[in-house]
């Protein structure tokens, strides 16, 4: 084999990976995500003690590329002890309450926890093609000292 075939190949391989250099970064451009950080109360104070409740709450800003809400739930414990501030439920877009995918259940178990205060946050998927709205069912609430608070927040988007 001659040194130009050689050459000849080694230029048409090098052509090859830069064209494939380039899609793969117009590949991951397309899939990036971002986050778009908020901080809007949707209901603060929360002491429901024995209550099953549904709430629905307008999400602000959002744009066709978002693809998840952020939701925080902030509890404050402010007793000294021996009192509850339990509240479990789930999230969900408005038309999508009963779709698995959609559904992202929170769990909040506290007893005896003396001046604390959690903050976790959920990323709960949404569809553009839907009504903006955030729906937060209740399902087990239970609190013996209305100074313990629940809060929720909407945190933030990711888009694609």
């Amino acid at each position: 084999m001659k040194v130009d075939d050689l050459q000849a190949k080694v230029d048409a391989l090098v052509k090859e990976v830069t064209t494939l250099k380039q899609q793969l970064q117009t590949l991951q451009n397309s899939r990036k995500i971002t986050f778009k950080r908020a901080n809007e109360v949707l209901k603060e104070n929360i002491t429901y003690h024995q209550v099953v409740a549904q709430e629905c709450f307008k999400i602000p800003n959002l744009t066709p590329n978002t693809v998840a809400v952020l939701i925080k739930v902030f509890f404050l414990y402010n007793g000294p002890g021996r009192t509850h501030g339990y509240i479990n439920g789930k999230f969900s877009q408005i038309g999508h309450e009963n779709d698995p995918e959609y559904v992202v259940p929170f769990n909040h178990y506290h007893y005896n926890w003396y001046y604390n205060s959690e903050t976790v946050e959920y990323i709960v998927p949404w569809d553009t093609n839907r009504d903006g709205y955030l729906i937060v069912d209740f399902k087990d609430t239970f609190n013996t000292n209305v100074e313990n608070k629940y809060k929720i927040v909407y945190s933030g988007s990711v888009e694609n």
